[in-house]
């Protein structure tokens, strides 16, 4: 049940074994008690206690994402893993980039690596974001036929579409009115959906197109 990132890891732990070095597993329900001279570790899979005498004691300290990741990813609008680690957008395809464009990542954000790792993954990200900063402007791709469409009279100032934008491409403006920055927005429609009074509509997701849609199926 033990892993390794990556061929050189496998290498190591191939090696370790090899110097006499034992990996045992346990259960986070019965952890190792460690006494003045030896060790107490429940063996999951010999089923048995076992009393591991010992010279010299070391612990290795796990690396644990920075307790601002949460707050920093509400700021960015950018998502979190189950351990709080920043994830991007696609593990394969996209692994320096999150959902909203224009922000990358690379290193120990995203999950603990190495040196040689960061340092790979950091020119990664320098070179997604130099394709950016190279162009003096920038054609904005994907979702102008589904971006949303505003109406102000019907807005009762909920904000609730500002919340659920997973793109942070709603803001509420100097004048304190809803903006939709179309650069930002994807067209997922989850603003559209969530919108109670129907002041923002998806182009090309009206109600009525919806509804007819479904007539057309014999709904």
């Amino acid at each position: 049940d033990l892993y390794t990132p990556g061929t050189d890891y496998e290498k190591y732990y191939r090696d370790a074994r090899e110097e006499g070095v034992l990996f045992i597993k346990y259960s986070l329900n019965k952890v190792p008690t460690v006494e003045e001279d030896h060790v107490k570790v429940f063996n999951e899979y010999m089923g048995e206690e076992l009393i591991l005498p010992y010279d010299l004691l070391v612990l290795s300290t796990p690396l644990v994402a920075n307790n601002d990741n949460k707050e920093l990813a509400q700021l960015l609008k950018v998502p979190l893993e189950a351990n709080k680690f920043f994830l991007e957008a696609h593990v394969k395809l996209r692994p320096n980039d999150f959902a909203t464009d224009g922000i990358y990542i690379g290193g120990s954000a995203k999950w603990p690596v190495d040196i040689t790792e960061a340092i790979t993954q950091g020119y990664a990200a320098a070179a997604r974001a130099s394709r950016v900063l190279s162009h003096e402007s920038l054609e904005v791709e994907g979702a102008t036929s589904s971006l949303p469409e505003y109406n102000k009279s019907l807005c009762t100032g909920c904000e609730i579409c500002i919340k659920v934008c997973p793109f942070n491409a709603i803001i509420k403006n100097e004048k304190d009115e809803i903006e939709i920055i179309e650069a930002l927005c994807k067209g997922c429609g989850v603003c559209g959906a969530t919108c109670t009074s129907q002041a923002i509509v998806i182009r090309h997701f009206t109600d009525d197109q919806i509804f007819s849609e479904i007539e057309a199926f014999g709904g």
